[in-house]
This record gives C-alpha cells, structure tokens and sequence, in this order.
C-alpha cells in the first residue's frame, strides 16, 4: 500500500507554486524532504503548481517526480479545481 492509498489524519500535501524557479527549486524539494524525513515524518506528497515558467523549471520538475513522491506542472486554474475537491 503506498502513502496515497492509507488514510492518515496527519497527511501532509506541500504545494509549492513555482514561476522560474530553476535556481532554487531542486535544494528546496529535496531540503525540505530530507528535513520531514529527519524528523521521522513519512506521509506527505509535494505538488509544484508551475504557472508557465519560461526556465527549466518544468524541466528540473519532471526530473524530480521520477524520483521521488512529486506531481508537477499543474496550471494555475487545474489548482484551483484540485484545491475546490479537497
């Protein structure tokens, strides 16, 4: 059973809204990763909502979701939709 099938109260959903961020986007997923998992929390995804970056954001982005819990490049309006469901 992974994380996105357990039911856990404490579940954690990092949304991280990005626009060029290509400099800073991988130290930030990966810092704050291995900070949640220095303090033994485990249940968590991260969403990078690129809003159209003109960079290798996107790129960096898709780079990280093959390894790690990560969904990328959601639109600025498909948020919105994501956020209105719960």
């Amino acid at each position: 059973m992974n994380q996105l099938e357990r039911f856990n109260p404490m579940f954690l959903n990092i949304l991280l809204p990005v626009y060029n961020e290509e400099k800073r986007l991988q130290h930030g997923v990966i810092g704050t990763i291995d900070y949640l998992q220095s303090i033994g929390f485990s249940d968590y995804i991260v969403t990078i909502v690129d809003n159209g970056s003109t960079d290798k954001t996107s790129v960096i982005a898709k780079e990280l979701e093959k390894t790690m819990l990560i969904i990328c490049n959601y639109r600025k309006k498909v948020l919105v939709l994501r956020l209105k469901r719960g």
